[in-house]
């Protein structure tokens, strides 16, 4: 049995993750009260955790770093590169080639969603504004 820091409460010692620095090679708090302490730290710190996983996705995934990502956006003025739109709530979406993986812009969510649901087909985008056309009012 042990006692609990933060709860106070004397609890078995499979209700303790494992610590080896630990006198008694258990961690202080028991797993109730870290997994309470864990959800606090992350709705404190949930700007801070959003910022830094983004600066890991576009490093990982696009090779760019956040100072290329912010630099990108202020060339295009802050705004989607297709329709010009500029949304203040989200970021613009990272478009990039998908065979290349070259960074082509920066979209809105609706244009870069438009694009992959087009697989990037310029013979189909071609055809779907061939449609619009002959179909205006």
């Amino acid at each position: 049995m042990k006692v609990c820091a933060v709860c106070k409460e004397n609890k078995p010692e499979s209700c303790f993750y494992k610590q080896a620095s630990s006198k008694d090679g258990l961690y202080s708090r028991c797993k109730t009260c870290d997994k309470l302490a864990g959800l606090k730290y992350r709705l404190k710190n949930s700007e801070k955790r959003k910022l830094s996983i983004f600066r890991r996705r576009i490093k990982h995934a696009y090779g760019l770093t956040e100072k290329e990502y912010y630099e990108l956006e202020k060339k295009q003025n802050y705004v989607c590169k297709i329709c010009g739109r500029r949304n203040k709530n989200m970021r613009l979406a990272i478009d990039h080639d998908h065979t290349t993986k070259e960074v082509r812009g920066l979209l809105c969510n609706t244009c870069n969603r438009a694009l992959g649901l087009f697989d990037d087909d310029l013979s189909k985008l071609k055809k779907a504004a061939e449609y619009l056309e002959q179909n205006r009012t």
